[in-house]
């Protein structure tokens, strides 16, 4: 979010261009920990079918940066400018930024109301005792 508002802020003629060229740095560096994060809970969430859930959500992903980022950024750029077209993208992170807080808060409970987890959950145990038979 700061590196976006950084982005936004210093897109200007007057302004070195390597000032919001280094604004990439952190903006890297949180994507990079944000998938991250996203591919821990998904493995540990969906256990034998992380692969199918990843996988999933790199399609999804994909498919929304190459549909809706086109259709949507020059219309943003064009109409707002750099600056506030920037600052939204900014604030609509800093929107999201509770994401993560509510997956650890409400995480179990949602797992626990999922049909699927539940059936994971049980496969698990049938397994583990099969496993101690042996």
């Amino acid at each position: 979010m700061l590196s976006e508002l950084l982005k936004a802020w210093s897109a200007k003629s007057d302004i070195p261009w390597i000032v919001p060229a280094l604004s990439g740095i952190p903006f890297g560096m949180g994507i990079d920990l944000t998938f991250m994060a996203l591919t821990n809970y998904l493995t540990d969430v969906y256990d034998i079918y992380s692969a199918s859930a990843l996988a999933s959500t790199v399609f999804s992903r994909n498919m929304a940066a190459a549909l809706l980022l086109p259709l949507a950024t020059y219309p943003l750029y064009d109409q707002l400018g750099i600056s506030w077209a920037c600052s939204l993208l900014g604030f609509l992170c800093l929107a999201l930024v509770p994401i993560p807080f509510v997956f650890i808060r409400y995480g179990p409970i949602l797992r626990r109301k999922s049909r699927f987890c539940q059936r994971l959950k049980r496969q698990e145990g049938q397994e583990e005792i099969v496993a101690a038979e042996i």
